[in-house]
């Protein structure tokens, strides 16, 4: 009877036990366990890269993932978590994994346009953002090495060249150009050369930096047109030369040759078409010219001038500033080169004196 009555006991315990156990079962697999949710990475982009990202996470979990932008063109704008913008820190990007899955957008922006006032290096004068869509030759988009001279010792410059738009202008068309000082290697100045073989009409940006072995330049970006060569046409101002000789050479066997540093036919004019002492020249508003000057004979029996003699012409500089500081009327002796001058205006009307002399 005992025995019986013992078990009875024991029987009714387990079923209070199993009872408890199913009680504390029902429902209760995930009590203290974090849920799992899904990340949603933003889509494959040729902009952008995502890494670090995991595909899931715990709720409460850090997640970090970094983002970085794959076109020197693009900047990574914003990146949001369920439409919520994040803000990276100096390891990037991170937020916290809420109870819900999670969907990641990045939003890229256009750099634009780009020069650093800062640096060493700028768009010359002359680049107007148009470029013809035929010719026989390279196009050449000059620059400008600001603060740069021989003294900086630049004997070597690695370039990166980006196109924005391959089809309107490839890559692989657009070459750094190094200009050297005459008495040295040193790089003073240079130029891109466009390949036009190979352009199509249409919009492109161009990127370029400039790593010099020595010294620092700088990073451009500018938007380019490429049309029809007839639809280029510089804006032309009358500006006046005045005319004086100071050397014992005579008059009448001087001659002066100009020429557009963005290219084009070099423009020769002599002592005889200066009309009073004077001449109206039609100079192309935002260009350079290089201007000689030069003694010579002609021979009508050869037909070829003898006696050639280069001559200095004095340096000269008007009145206002553009920006940069630079004078905004000027005839300056080009580095390296004693008998060649750059003469770049801004005024309309200014008179630039040509003042020929036997030494500088």
């Amino acid at each position: 009877m005992k025995s019986k009555f013992v078990a009875a006991i024991l029987s009714a315990v387990s079923v209070i036990s199993l009872g408890v156990l199913a009680a504390c079962g029902d429902g209760g697999e995930n009590v203290g366990t974090p849920q799992t949710y899904s990340i949603q990475a933003p889509g494959v982009s040729e902009l952008y890269t995502v890494t670090g990202l995991s595909a899931n996470a715990n709720e409460g979990e850090t997640v970090n993932f970094d983002v970085e932008s794959e076109s020197v063109f693009y900047t990574v704008d914003t990146v949001t978590v369920n439409g919520a913008a994040i803000t990276p820190d100096i390891f990037g990007y991170s937020f916290t994994m809420p109870a819900e899955d999670v969907e990641i957008e990045v939003v890229m922006s256009p750099v634009g346009e780009y020069d650093d006032p800062d640096d060493h290096l700028s768009w010359g004068s002359s680049v107007t953002g148009k470029i013809p869509s035929s010719g026989s030759d390279d196009f050449q988009i000059p620059l400008y090495f600001d603060g740069i001279s021989s003294g900086n010792w630049i004997t070597d410059i690695d370039a990166t060249i980006y196109s924005s738009d391959e089809e309107v202008i490839p890559s692989t068309a657009i070459e750094f150009v190094p200009v050297r000082a005459s008495a040295s290697t040193a790089i003073i100045g240079g130029y891109l050369a466009v390949d036009l073989s190979g352009v199509g009409e249409g919009e492109t940006f161009i990127y370029l930096e400039l790593d010099p072995n020595n010294s620092s330049l700088g990073t451009l970006i500018k938007e380019f047109s490429v049309v029809p060569e007839e639809q280029i046409e510089a804006e032309t101002m009358e500006v006046v030369f005045t005319y004086k000789n100071n050397t014992d050479y005579a008059d009448e066997n001087i001659f002066f040759n100009i020429a557009d540093t963005a290219g084009g036919d070099i423009l020769t004019f002599y002592s005889s078409d200066f009309v009073g002492g004077k001449l109206t020249f039609d100079y192309a508003v935002g260009h350079t010219y290089r201007v000689t000057c030069a003694y010579a004979v002609y021979n009508e029996e050869t037909g070829r001038y003898e006696n050639m003699t280069n001559l200095y012409l004095n340096e000269w500089e008007g009145e206002g500033t553009v920006t940069g500081g630079h004078s905004a009327n000027s005839l300056d002796r080009e580095s390296g080169y004693p008998y060649r001058n750059i003469l770049d205006l801004s005024t309309e009307g200014v008179e630039v004196p040509l003042i020929i002399v036997d030494s500088i």
